[in-house]
């Protein structure tokens, strides 16, 4: 077995985050809607049920067809503004070196990031 903190110290905590995120975004891109995702649409759709609110980040509650939805932790597919909160779809974007910290087309003025919530110092911690 490989000493985790001996990667650490050699400078292995960005590679270690990147593929975990990596890792968890390809994870989330083949998941599929299950049938309590769809079955909660449905209730939507028909007037029994007014929101759904979630902690997850997997947007399977938008592909069930949920139209009303709290994402308390984000979408790991959207984009949002620092500033004015603003959420976007990611293809809005062309990022490039040129234009880091990508600006706000809204407000002008907020910095565009991920629409999740990172919690990297907790996963840090573990190692």
């Amino acid at each position: 077995m490989r000493d985790s903190s001996k990667t650490l110290r050699n400078g292995g905590k960005k590679e270690l985050i990147k593929k975990a995120f990596i890792g968890t975004f390809e994870t989330l891109a083949t998941a599929n809607p299950n049938p309590a995702h769809l079955a909660l649409a449905e209730l939507e759709s028909l007037g029994f049920l007014k929101c759904v609110i979630t902690q997850n980040i997997d947007n399977l509650h938008r592909r069930a067809g949920s139209q009303n939805i709290a994402e308390i932790h984000g979408n790991a597919f959207l984009l949002r503004c620092i500033d004015c909160g603003k959420r976007f779809e990611p293809q809005a974007f062309s990022i490039t070196l040129d234009n880091l910290p990508p600006k706000c087309p809204e407000c002008k003025k907020g910095i565009i990031k991920s629409d999740t919530v990172f919690l990297v110092s907790r996963f840090l911690k573990t190692f």
